[in-house]
């Protein structure tokens, strides 16, 4: 049996080497824990974050345009048909038909604009934002010049403060309208000739002198016959 004092000196030994060692990795075991430690704590942190519930969103967050990629699409505006040729007079009755498309089959909703002499040159609303795709221009009230059209349209997903609307410009020429028969202006009467004194001589004489011959050719009624009145009877 081992001695007493070399059981001693065998525990002394050990508790040596443990002293030892801890001392000299304690800095490695310290590291690796706090690094398992904030591992554990990173984990819970992202489960707590990924399990919340997402915010309400409205319809203007869905549609706006960070969103818009993937998701509803903007109509856009095709074409611009008129019922008449360019140019016409003004007065003219013209009807504007816009075409559109929506990929996902939307209401769509129409503006027509004008800009022209009668507007002074600036944008004017004729027909504000409606389902109606036409609008009949009555140009009894414009004048004579250039004028342009264009039509917009939206659906409710793409509000015009958040989007701006797909467009389509037209050109127009109006002319001024021919003048009616009223209008016409009309040609004063040629004052009528004064006959000469000797016509009235003849007038208020005989009927039955000589004079009445030259009186009753119908050059009498002009004024004065072809080569004077030499040819009449009044010179006597």
């Amino acid at each position: 049996m081992e001695s007493v004092d070399m059981q001693k000196m065998k525990d002394r030994y050990k508790n040596r080497l443990i002293s030892a060692f801890k001392h000299k990795h304690g800095d490695v075991f310290l590291a690796l824990a706090v690094t398992m430690i904030a591992g554990v704590l990173l984990a819970l942190s992202g489960s707590a974050q990924f399990d919340q519930p997402s915010p309400d969103i409205g319809p203007g967050d869905i549609y706006s345009s960070d969103n818009v990629m993937g998701g509803n699409q903007p109509p856009s505006i095709t074409d611009l048909e008129v019922d008449k040729s360019s140019p016409q007079m003004a007065g003219s009755l013209i009807r504007w038909t816009a075409g559109a498309e929506d990929l996902e089959g939307d209401p769509l909703f129409f503006l027509f604009q004008l800009k022209g002499p009668s507007t002074g040159e600036s944008w004017i609303t004729v027909a504000d934002w409606s389902s109606g795709r036409r609008w009949d221009w009555d140009t009894a009230s414009y004048s004579a010049g250039n004028y342009q059209i264009r039509a917009l349209v939206k659906d409710e997903a793409h509000p015009e403060d958040q989007f701006t609307p797909s467009e389509k410009k037209v050109d127009f020429d109006l002319t001024e309208p021919e003048p009616s028969s009223e209008e016409q202006p009309v040609e004063a009467a040629a004052p009528a000739l004064e006959q000469p004194a000797q016509l009235a001589a003849v007038t208020a004489g005989d009927s039955s002198t000589k004079s009445a011959p030259c009186y009753d050719r119908p050059h009498i009624l002009s004024g004065k016959p072809p080569g004077g009145w030499r040819g009449c009877d009044m010179d006597g």
